[in-house]
């Protein structure tokens, strides 16, 4: 389906110290780049965190990782966000595939700006979250997709090469039982009390307003509704909205 559009699919994941890009910090970025010849090129980066920074103790529970481990094992923040930069624009013909993609995108986009990066044009997104949402019922965690597709060999385990791992086989089985991920692409579902950046490209529509019809068609209600008083484009709105150069 994306073979005549792109010249590759990147897959993303971020753990983090918690749940706020404002606040908290990315502890670990993997990634795998798929080209069109599928051979693919992983990569995964612990991230050293300063030790005035905020660690939430859940979020240390859930991933698994320490402040010592980091302290030993991670490296220098700028040289893992730069590398993911680069990587990330060598080719515009890019789509970037992320599960719950809201939140990895806040989070990646927040560390571009600290240091100095923008996105040189307009990436295009795909959140198999938003698409899972409208195949199945609640829950919709990623290790929820992979028991509801029967995928073998993957697991969500919060650490992000393996749920890398998990998005990527996730991913290439809805490509291959429905023929419409072409129309989520730059549309995400998001709640409407979670905090995030905005790429002015994308389309954001709130999934409180989606009622037993795909995103896709919710959006053109939700555009077209005189109870909007908030687009992407709206300049007032009080979220970030992370532009191109």
């Amino acid at each position: 389906m994306f073979e005549d559009k792109y010249d590759r699919i990147i897959y993303f994941d971020t753990e983090t110290t918690g749940l706020s890009y404002k606040t908290n910090r990315i502890t670990e970025l993997a990634y795998a780049v798929v080209p069109k010849n599928n051979k693919i090129e992983w990569y995964n980066d612990f991230i050293k965190i300063d030790t005035a920074q905020p660690y939430e103790t859940k979020a240390a529970e859930i991933t698994g990782i320490t402040r010592e481990y980091l302290n030993t094992y991670g490296k220098d923040a700028a040289d893992v966000i730069h590398k993911f930069h680069d990587i990330l624009f060598e080719s515009p013909k890019t789509l970037v595939c992320a599960y719950n993609a809201a939140f990895d995108i806040s989070f990646i986009t927040t560390e571009f700006a600290r240091m100095n990066l923008t996105y040189d044009y307009p990436v295009d997104f795909l959140d198999p979250y938003t698409v899972y949402r409208d195949i199945a019922p609640a829950p919709h965690k990623l290790n929820n997709a992979i028991d509801f597709f029967k995928i073998e060999n993957v697991q969500n385990s919060h650490n992000a090469l393996d749920d890398v791992r998990a998005l990527f086989a996730v991913t290439e089985t809805i490509q291959q039982k429905y023929n419409n991920l072409d129309k989520y692409i730059n549309l995400m579902g998001y709640y409407e009390t979670f905090d995030q950046v905005e790429c002015p490209w994308v389309t954001y529509v709130p999934f409180t307003i989606k009622n037993k019809i795909p995103l896709y068609d919710a959006h053109n209600y939700y555009v077209n509704s005189q109870n909007v008083t908030r687009t992407i484009n709206d300049a007032t709105t009080e979220r970030p909205i992370y532009t191109t150069k």
